[in-house]
């Protein structure tokens, strides 16, 4: 990493979380991989280590830093998620002009929030909503829409799995875990889950916040652990094994190359729209919102970035006409 980009990271961390994180993060700008003993050494001066460690959770939280175990956990800054904070009011205009906005305002709330599991990211976005005072009828009406527009956004990997083993097809295999030991990065893999396998409930997830505009507590299956919801009684039982619980304990955070291929196909169809004429942009990016909708916007480079069959056009023509 040069030494520019090293100091834009500084300059980015310090902006948007504070001096504390600049401080903390100082040797892993400097040095590159360090432990936590070498960080807690290397800003003693300047932090006490209780501050540090909050600082550093905080970071990970937001994907700032990745871990990695060899012999001892060691902490690295991710530069991708750093020089991705800038952006993040162009890409929830995007996340707007794509899906609409409580897709929007979910988006900001899940970047203030940062990495966390779906169950913890709801209740927040609703927590934050309802502080609006608005009428009964138009906070039930906004947690429908919150949970339909929060399925299609993991559905189309616009929010990215964390922690896809919880939908493994593997996962009901009986494997020996303890006995392979990992040698490989700690942090989290982001792997893109076929929609087939991610039977996320909407109507259960949108009952339980209907229940929680009406009772004011959330009738999740899971606890809440952020929260420190208590554990209450409910009339029905959840099967840890069903969807609706496994959709809850998923972890998720904004996707980085969906929201930077949603920007690419934006500034795809303007430019149609200028040399072809504005029929030529509006089909464009009907044809690119398809192939978002298939997982198949991912990846920028990649040969089947957009592409759409003739039959998935007749399809969506069929579904508006």
């Amino acid at each position: 990493m040069s030494d520019t980009a090293s100091e834009y990271a500084c300059y980015i961390l310090n902006k948007y979380f504070g001096e504390a994180a600049t401080v903390s993060t100082h040797i892993l700008c400097v040095k590159g991989s360090s432990s936590l003993s070498e960080i807690l050494r290397d800003s003693h001066k300047k932090l006490h280590s209780s501050r540090v460690c909050k600082c550093l959770i905080s970071l990970i939280r937001h994907s700032m830093l990745t871990i990695q175990k060899d012999s001892i956990l060691k902490y690295s800054l991710n530069y991708e998620r750093i020089f991705f904070v800038p952006r993040l009011p162009l890409f929830c205009k995007l996340v707007f002009h794509y899906y609409g906005k409580v897709a929007e305002q979910a988006m900001i709330y899940f970047s203030m929030f940062g990495r966390g599991s779906l169950s913890d990211l709801l209740v927040y976005c609703v927590k934050k909503h309802l502080h609006s005072k608005l009428p009964v009828e138009e906070q039930h009406s906004y947690v429908e829409a919150l949970g339909t527009t929060v399925t299609t956004l993991v559905k189309t990997n616009v929010l990215q799995i964390v922690n896809p083993k919880l939908w493994s097809v593997e996962s009901n295999k009986e494997t020996n875990v303890s006995a392979v030991p990992s040698r490989t990065a700690e942090a989290p893999v982001h792997v893109n889950v076929s929609e087939s396998e991610m039977q996320i409930p909407k109507d259960d997830i949108c009952e339980a916040l209907h229940n929680y505009i009406s009772s004011g507590f959330v009738n999740w299956p899971i606890a809440n652990e952020r929260n420190n919801e208590p554990v209450r009684k409910r009339v029905k039982r959840y099967d840890e094994s069903s969807e609706l619980v496994k959709s809850l304990k998923l972890v998720v955070c904004p996707n980085i190359k969906t929201l930077e291929t949603m920007w690419r196909d934006r500034l795809i169809c303007q430019l149609a729209s200028e040399k072809l004429g504005e029929i030529c942009g509006d089909i464009l990016s009907h044809l690119l919102c398809i192939a978002t909708a298939a997982n198949r916007g991912t990846g920028i480079t990649s040969p089947e970035s957009g592409a759409v069959s003739r039959s998935e056009v007749g399809l969506h023509i069929s579904l508006f006409s």
